[in-house]
């Protein structure tokens, strides 16, 4: 699939999923392993950035989507820059940050991580979350974050981990799908469109090593299982909540969907 049109697809799923984004994926209580992978990867994001990056000043949120991290980072003291390939997803956010918007601490903008529409040195820190699963070519991304960043700028970014068993049960029920009769001919909705691609953690280390981004902390998170997510997801949802309770998650990290990364942009003399 061309860059070009899977922007397009992603860019209308949503776009037409930008009224509902935060009622279905951040409720108060999650109910589903699903919710629960977007509420524990927010705290782990905060808990990361306070931990690591020096201060505060200007921060840039690449898919910001209706503004989810905003109003936190805004309360850490950081100015705010979100962008997001959907219209309609940065439309939301400003009318969730209106009084940040009209203070100039807050401002949104429509752009792609691949071609980011900043100077360079911009912004003191970057947050790439639930982004760079959508990007095919990972080493553009990561130029244009690190690009962007100030010397000894940090960023945080986040993938779908590789090597988890349950990325492997996605793998496995693809396979599965595309050998059903008559599955080539059934219309696909917009997200079934959608090529989500999935990185091996230390592929996504070496890759940020060749952009200047230097390693300075990691994170596993996401412990759904394969199967009986779907089909049990009261005990499904109580041993994902055990295992993410774990101070240290890296034995467990062949279970860990999901991958954070703090790095540190090398300083350049």
């Amino acid at each position: 699939m061309k860059e070009a049109r899977q922007d397009e697809i992603v860019r209308d799923f949503y776009d037409q999923d930008s009224d509902r984004y935060l009622r279905e994926r951040y409720p108060e209580e999650a109910r589903t392993c699903s919710q629960y992978s977007y509420l524990i990867r927010k705290v782990h994001v905060l808990r990361m950035l306070s931990l690591s990056a020096k201060g505060t000043g200007l921060l840039l949120d690449i898919g910001c989507g209706p503004g989810v991290y905003t109003k936190d980072l805004l309360e850490l003291g950081w100015k705010v820059t979100g962008m997001d390939l959907s219209r309609h997803m940065i439309r939301e956010a400003q009318a969730a940050s209106a009084r940040a918007v009209s203070a100039n601490r807050a401002i949104f903008a429509t752009g792609n991580v691949t071609r980011l529409p900043f100077r360079s040195s911009s912004f003191d820190c970057v947050l790439c979350i639930g982004v760079i699963s959508y990007v095919d070519d990972i080493h553009v991304a990561l130029s244009e974050i690190s690009r962007v960043l100030r010397p000894s700028g940090t960023a945080i970014i986040q993938i779908s981990n590789r090597a988890s068993l349950f990325e492997l049960g996605v793998r496995l029920r693809r396979t599965i799908s595309r050998m059903l009769p008559g599955s080539r001919n059934t219309p696909r909705s917009l997200r079934e469109q959608i090529h989500l691609q999935a990185y091996h953690p230390v592929a996504l280390q070496a890759a940020c090593r060749r952009a200047g981004l230097e390693l300075s902390g990691d994170r596993y998170y996401d412990f759904s299982m394969p199967f009986i997510s779907g089909y049990i997801p009261g005990p499904a949802l109580w041993l994902a909540r055990r295992l993410e309770a774990l101070n240290d998650a890296k034995p467990f990290a062949w279970l860990g969907a999901g991958y954070l990364l703090v790095v540190h942009r090398t300083r350049q003399e």
